[in-house]
């Protein structure tokens, strides 16, 4: 029996049905899809029809301009070896983290639910500070100690993170979780009983990964480098905050630059943005077609439990690989404590130079302190937001197949445009008429709410898989009315999922840079934005202090919600 039988013999016991409940149902779906649509796909339209069609006529120039303009050719070489690196590198990382973990016997098993939010625990800021508190050539503490050891004659160095090997290992050190998150799924999909068959047959552990595991997985490979490849092409934290004082400039920094400098480069900005966006949707094609052909010719077999792969002599190097890893994302952690409680970056390292200065500083400015309530406020209000619209549309399309085939586009599409474009889409389509929302609270939270709907997708999607259909048609054959069924059924069982969702949004929004960078205005400074100014101005250890802050601020945040929840679901179950 489905979910609409159950409800029609629930609506035959209560008596006529009233035509205006199940319309206004239906013009309540319509109005939330394009609400959605709205703040999706108007933003990119506007954006293109201002690229293409300035005055209403058709007009590239300003793409002419963007490729006549100074430095652009450096721009993209920097663009094309960062974004070229940190996908080869993050996918390397994500691989061996995901193969290591789900078929060999290094596994730390305590890890694998931890690695997927590693990235939400530590703020890409935080972790940026930390590794130049540690390897900045003049200042970095590691540095200066090395010169005061073994390098008496150097005046830098002899580690430098400020340079493209440097920005492109922390990066891929912060999204390499994402793309364990893809690669680990693919593999505790697949039938491991094919490298079992290679192994006994004689194939080293090698051939065995090179010619069964890796094809096996190869669309998740793929997705993953597609995934990484977006997020890298978007990325504005890392290179802006590491390559500024190198010289490097890649296409999302070129792009805030265009918008913050004076005077103004908004048209050569955009062309960039819509070029970036029209590069990425080739791609997402391109991913696509790969993806279909893929569907011919799969290795399947019946899956069925195998014991991890015994690495002998190699257990101990992938174990400290494994452990070397997590020390890569803790240690610049504890470096950015260290640091933010000296007075400056390079200050000496003596318990006489470390004090609570710079967190009275950031505490008692009325600047961070409006955008730490800003952004903690904003930021849950932007969770609360996209995980409503997430799980009102996961739920329609549950239960219409119809429903779910335009659900996913609409949900998904924001993951699929660099969050540089998309903040710039933004920026043209409502900072003035006939919205006029630069810098007003609105925007921001429309703007977080859009950029991680994706995100709050899958989780909404996750937790909506998790209903018991069974108990919701009992529900509705007993005469239960459909909102008693969604109050009294459906949410105590949604509401550990979608509070994880809500968890992973909150987080994203609270540390988000790029789109806090170009929309935030004066009047409503939130911590992005504030400390893209405060590096600028070279006051990085209150950036640093900021970061602990809101660290710290955050997880009890998150404590304290988990508790609440926890208490409202063990009512309801009652």
């Amino acid at each position: 029996m489905t979910l609409t039988e159950s409800r029609n013999i629930a609506a035959e016991k209560a008596g006529p049905e009233r035509p205006w409940g199940r319309w206004s149902a239906r013009a309540a779906l319509m109005a939330l899809v394009g609400l959605v649509v709205l703040v999706v796909a108007y933003p990119i339209i506007r954006l293109l029809v201002e690229t293409f069609f300035p005055g209403w006529t058709f007009d590239v120039s300003s793409f002419g301009d963007l490729f006549a303009s100074r430095g652009i050719k450096d721009v993209f070489v920097d663009t094309a070896i960062y974004v070229a690196g940190t996908l080869i590198l993050t996918t390397l990382f994500g691989g061996f983290l995901a193969w290591s973990m789900e078929r060999t016997d290094a596994r730390i098993a305590k890890l694998s639910g931890i690695m997927p939010i590693i990235p939400l625990l530590v703020p890409p800021i935080g972790s940026v500070l930390g590794y130049l508190t540690l390897f900045s050539p003049s200042s970095g503490l590691v540095n200066i100690a090395l010169r005061a050891t073994l390098f008496p004659d150097l005046e830098e160095g002899p580690v430098s993170v400020t340079n493209f090997p440097g920005l492109i290992f922390i990066t891929a050190v912060n999204l390499a979780p994402i793309s364990y998150l893809i690669l680990s799924s693919a593999l505790r999909n697949a039938d491991a009983s094919l490298e079992e068959a290679a192994r006994i047959s004689g194939a080293s552990t090698v051939k065995t990964l090179l010619r069964i595991t890796i094809p096996t997985i190869r669309p998740a490979l793929v997705s993953s480098a597609l995934m990484t490849g977006i997020l890298a092409v978007g990325a504005f934290t890392y290179p802006f905050f590491i390559g500024s004082s190198s010289g490097i400039t890649t296409a999302a920094v070129f792009v805030f630059r265009g918008f913050s400098s004076w005077p103004p480069q908004q048209d050569i900005a955009i062309a960039l943005s819509v070029l970036l966006m029209v590069i990425v949707q080739i791609a997402v094609y391109a991913q696509r077609r790969f993806a279909k052909s893929e569907r011919r010719s799969v290795i399947a077999g019946k899956r069925g439990a195998s014991a991890p792969l015994a690495l002998g002599r190699w257990f101990w190097p992938v174990r400290i690989a494994i452990i070397g890893y997590l020390c890569s994302v803790l240690i610049p952690i504890l470096a950015l404590v260290v640091g933010s409680l000296l007075p400056y970056r390079g200050a000496a390292l003596n318990f006489a130079n470390m004090s609570l200065r710079n967190y009275t500083e950031v505490l008692t400015s009325s600047i961070t302190q409006r955008a730490l309530l800003n952004s903690f406020t904003f930021g849950a209000v932007a969770a609360f937001v996209a995980m409503a619209i997430a799980t009102a549309l996961t739920y329609s399309a549950m239960n219409s197949a119809r429903t779910a085939r335009w659900t996913d586009p609409i949900l998904y599409a924001p993951s699929a445009i660099p969050q540089t474009a998309l903040a710039a889409a933004f920026l043209v389509s409502f900072a003035g008429p006939p919205f006029n929302l630069y810098g007003t609270a609105a925007l921001l939270v429309i703007a977080y709410a859009t950029t991680f709907l994706p995100q709050a997708a899958a989780a909404a999607s996750s937790a909506v898989s998790q209903i018991n259909v069974q108990l919701v048609e009992a529900a509705y054959i007993s005469g239960a009315s459909q909102v008693r069924v969604i109050r009294s059924v459906i949410m105590p069982m949604l509401v550990s999922g979608l509070f994880a969702g809500w968890i992973i949004v909150f987080f994203m929004a609270v540390n988000e840079v790029t789109v806090s960078a170009l929309l935030a205005g004066i009047g409503v400074p939130v911590v992005g934005q504030v400390s893209v100014e405060y590096f600028d101005t070279g006051r990085v250890a209150e950036v640093g202090a900021m970061s602990v802050i809101i660290s710290v601020v955050a997880a009890v945040v998150v404590l304290f919600t988990y508790r609440v929840v926890s208490r409202t679901a063990a009512t309801r179950s009652l």
